[in-house]
């Protein structure tokens, strides 16, 4: 480490290397300039996309595909922002449009759970059949389970189901289809 002061005017740092603190060295290494970078705001984080109208969120996302922004959600900031008020408490901030990265207020509405369970019942978005997370079965199997399979005890050594599941199917309580 070279002794001496930060040669950007105003650093009292300590010099790292070529006259310049830590700070100011790596901003010219990154930036080309000692000068603060450039901030960027919440509106350089989105893209419109011009068929949906969606303003889909282009940085750090969980893992449901919301935009992360700042200690939260960015659909939420985004919604208190247009609105000028926080979210109330017990309400989520919903998409009339599906896409969970999309931060466009105009897509956004407050809701409580089941008015946002509601809206994807109406929209078909339920995660049914094979498509669920707690899906054993294919159709091809609940099918095969229907038409060929004579007890349950086949069924539970074949596919690993039990008893209570394997009537459900049969009776058409599981897998309506």
């Amino acid at each position: 480490m070279t002794d001496g002061i930060c040669s950007v005017t105003g650093c009292e740092r300590r010099v790292l290397a070529k006259g310049f603190c830590s700070l100011h060295y790596n901003r010219r290494l990154v930036y080309g300039t000692t000068d603060d970078p450039p901030r960027e705001t919440f509106d350089d984080k989105y893209v419109v996309d011009q068929a949906t109208g969606c303003w889909n969120w282009t940085r750090g996302k969980d893992k449901d595909g919301y935009g992360k922004y700042g200690n939260g959600r960015a659909h939420r900031f985004s919604w208190e922002r247009s609105n000028n008020r926080p979210i109330p408490a017990g309400l989520l901030v919903c998409h009339s449009c599906d896409n969970p990265s999309c931060v466009n207020p105009g897509h956004l509405f407050l809701g409580t759970h089941a008015v946002n369970h509601a809206d994807r019942n109406r929209k078909g978005r339920t995660a049914r059949g094979e498509r669920s997370g707690a899906a054993k079965l294919t159709l091809a199997q609940v099918k095969e389970i229907r038409q060929q399979m004579p007890g349950w005890a086949l069924a539970s050594a074949r596919y690993g189901i039990g008893k209570t599941h394997y009537y459900r199917i049969v009776r058409g309580e599981a897998w309506n289809v």
